[in-house]
C-alpha cells in the first residue's frame, strides 16, 4: 500500500480540541524536584506534537488545534459549595508547590500559543472539548467523563489509542450513571450505597422501560438533589458560548432520546 492509498483511508480534515490541563500537570511532575520552566515548556510542546501526529494519522489534515484549560473555578462551584473542595483541605506542601508550578507554566502556555487556546471561568477544559466535539473536532484527552461524552473520536495521549465516539443514547446513558455513582474526588457523593455495579444495572432498566423516571428521582434525598447531581456531571450545558443548565425535564426526555 503507497502513502497515497493511506492518505485517501484517512478520515476528512477537521479540527481537534485537547483537554490539555493533564499536559501541564505531566510536565511539570516532570521537574518537580528541580523546576524549570523553560523544560516544563518544551515537555508540554514535545506532548502537543505527539497528539498532533496521533491526529495525523487519523485525518487528512487539520484544521484548527485548540489546547482547552480549566481555570480555577466554574459554574460547578457556584452550584455545589463542595465540589473539589476537599482536593484543597487534603492538599500537602508538595501538592501545593507543584500546582503554583502548574499555574506558572499554563500562563506561559498561553503567552507563548495564546491564537491556540481555550479556556473559561465559566467552563472547565472538559466541558469545552465536548462542546468542540459536538461541532465535529476530534478530541484527544485521558479522563473518562469526555471519553465516554465525546460524539467524535478521542485521543487517550496516555494509552497512546483511539476510542470511537458515542452516540446520544450512549452519552446520556453514562451521564445518569454518573449522577448516581458521584465521585468524592471532586466533592459529590450521588446515591450513597450504590456503586459503579448497581448504577449501570438501574439505568439501563430505567432506558428499557423496566424501571420509571419517578423511580430514578427517588434514589435521591430530593429531587432537587437528583437535579443538582445532573448538573454536576454533564457537559454539555451550553448554547453558543453561555452557560445552560439542563432542566428536570430535559433530563426525563434524554432516557429516551430517539
Amino acid at each position: 500500500m503507497s502513502i497515497f492509498e493511506e492518505v485517501e483511508e484517512r478520515d476528512e480534515e477537521t479540527g481537534l480540541a485537547i483537554d490539555a490541563d493533564s499536559l501541564l500537570f505531566v510536565s511539570c511532575y516532570k521537574y518537580r524536584d528541580n523546576f524549570n520552566l523553560e523544560f516544563a515548556y518544551l515537555e508540554f510542546c514535545k506532548r502537543l506534537g505527539a497528539i498532533e501526529k496521533a491526529c495525523y494519522e487519523q485525518v487528512s489534515g487539520l484544521t484548527e488545534i485548540v489546547i482547552c484549560f480549566s481555570t480555577r473555578k466554574s459554574f460547578r462551584n457556584q452550584i455545589l459549595d463542595t465540589y473539589k473542595a476537599n482536593r484543597e483541605r487534603n492538599s500537602t506542601p508538595e501538592s501545593k508547590l507543584l500546582g503554583e508550578n502548574v499555574r506558572t507554566l499554563k500562563k506561559l502556555v498561553v503567552e507563548r500559543l495564546k491564537p491556540m487556546v481555550k479556556a473559561s471561568n465559566v467552563f472547565e477544559a472538559d466541558d469545552l472539548v465536548v462542546q468542540y466535539a459536538d461541532k465535529g473536532y476530534l478530541c484527544s484527552a485521558i479522563d473518562k467523563d469526555v471519553i465516554h461524552a465525546s460524539k467524535t473520536k478521542c485521543y487517550n495521549y496516555n494509552k497512546a489509542e483511539w476510542i470511537d465516539g458515542k452516540d446520544d443514547q450512549d452519552i446520556n446513558r453514562w451521564y445518569l450513571i454518573q449522577s448516581i455513582t458521584g465521585d468524592t474526588s471532586d466533592g459529590f457523593i450521588g446515591v450513597k450505597g450504590m456503586g459503579k455495579v448497581k448504577a449501570e444495572a438501574f439505568v439501563d432498566e430505567l432506558m428499557d422501560g423496566t424501571k420509571t423516571f419517578d423511580e430514578y428521582v427517588e434514589l435521591f434525598t430530593t429531587p432537587a438533589e437528583c437535579l443538582l447531581m445532573n448538573r454536576v456531571v454533564r457537559m454539555n450545558q451550553y448554547e453558543g458560548s453561555e452557560l445552560k443548565l439542563i432542566t428536570m425535564e430535559e433530563v426525563h426526555n434524554g432516557i429516551y432520546p430517539f
